[in-house]
This record gives structure tokens, sequence and C-alpha cells, in this order.
């Protein structure tokens, strides 16, 4: 079985190089993992994917879209059997790749994902537990079959938000359950999403900081010992601790 993992690097450095040094222990039994980063940032986006392991090449940062689809095309050269989608600043444990894996390849799922995770802020280590209306988007994993389907690009190429409602649109454009694509949830394994509870990106609101998720979302409180236990070895590097 062979993986590919592809991310994107804007900003965010030391929770970014913490996150993609841990995914880089990630390594499923009998699967080849292949880990490959798109940054926008010269030596340093290539600096924090090159420091983890990952094949790195360098985008413009917009339109997003475009950003995303150039590293998901640059994995179709590896062959892999299937692909996982995960942000810069988010982590999954083995567990759920393994139990993904084993839903792509063994029971011939199209697309999988995690319906259920961990929120991690950063700047004050406040940790919650959250059940995503329908599914969480970071970590989810497709088929090389979809990948084929969509010939290696995922998202629209304009797009510049939205980007896992962009993906969704794009499949349904492109694979249509008419056509054979299947979905089935994951519900092994953890994800953890690190977020800054105040977060501006300079004309409004971030949608994406932890404050609105949690906002959006059914949530409960968690503690960071729970966290650690499920994602052994991450808390261990500096940019996880920031707040203290």
């Amino acid at each position: 079985m062979k993986l590919a993992i592809i991310t994107a690097l804007w900003g965010r450095h030391r929770i970014s190089e913490a996150c993609l040094s841990y995914m880089a222990t990630v390594n499923p039994p009998d699967t080849e993992v292949i880990r490959l980063a798109v940054g926008s940032e010269g030596a340093v986006s290539r600096a924090i994917a090159e420091g983890a392991g990952y094949h790195y090449l360098e985008r413009r940062n917009r339109p997003l879209g475009r950003k995303w689809n150039a590293v998901s095309v640059a994995a179709k050269k590896y062959n892999p059997d299937a692909l996982m989608v995960i942000g810069s600043d988010d982590v999954v444990n083995v567990q759920y790749v393994s139990a993904a894996l084993k839903i792509i390849q063994q029971e011939e799922v199209d697309y999988t994902c995690i319906p259920q995770g961990y929120m991690y802020d950063w700047t004050t280590g406040r940790t919650i537990f959250l059940k995503a209306r329908v599914v969480i988007g970071s970590g989810r994993m497709f088929s090389r079959r979809l990948c084929e389907k969509l010939n290696w690009r995922l998202w629209k190429d304009g797009s510049e938000d939205r980007m896992d409602a962009s993906c969704d649109m794009r499949i349904r454009e492109k694979y249509p359950e008419s056509d054979g694509f299947t979905f089935k949830p994951c519900s092994v394994g953890d994800i953890l999403i690190v977020k800054e509870q105040s977060t501006n990106d300079g004309d409004g609101t971030n949608i994406w900081s932890f404050e609105h998720i949690a906002r959006r979302t059914v949530w409960l409180e968690s503690n960071l010992g729970v966290v650690e236990k499920a994602f052994p070895g991450l808390f261990d590097h500096e940019g996880m601790r920031w707040y203290i």
C-alpha cells in the first residue's frame, strides 16, 4: 500500500514545523508514505517542509485552489493507492490513518474522513472536543480511483476560501454517485486542529479561528492531558507550547 500525504504552507511557521514533524512519524504498518508540501514563502517554507522530510514545491499563495492542485498533481507521479489532505496546522494519529486506509483499500471506498476530533488553542492551551455537523475537512483521504476521475485536481483552480466545499463540489461534478462514487466516515483514531483564539486576516474575523469554529460546532471542554495521550510526542515540540 502506498499513501501520499499532502499539505500547504503559509505563515504559522512554528505550528507548521511542529505539525509536519509529528506527521513525519505517522507510519502505518505495511505502508509506504510519501509526503509533499507546497509553500509560498521561499526558503522559509522549504526549510519547514524539507526539515520534516517532505518533498517541496513552491507556488504562489493565490488562488488557493491552484496552489493545492499543484501539490495534489505532484503526488500523481508517485502512483499512490490513496491520497490524504491535511492542513499544515493539523495532525492525525496513526490509528486514524491505518483505519482510513483499510476503508479505502479493503472496502473499496473512494472517500473517507473523520467526523469528530480535538481543537487546541495555541495561544491559551484551551482544548475542546468537537463534533462536526457533517465531517471535518482536514485529514480526508481519497482513493486513487477518485483522484484519477478528477485528474488529480481536487479543487476548483480559482477557489480562494472554503476549500472543503470547493473539493466537495468538484467531486460532485466529476464523480457523482451515479458514476459509482462511495463515501464512508471513519470513526477510529483522532485529529487535532491547532488554532488561535483571536485571529484576524486584515479585513475582518477569520472564519477558521478557534473562537469562530467553536461557535459553529457541537463541542465539549476537554483537557490537554487527553490530547497528549492521543498524540504522543507532539507537545514535546516547543512550537506547540507557545502560551507557556
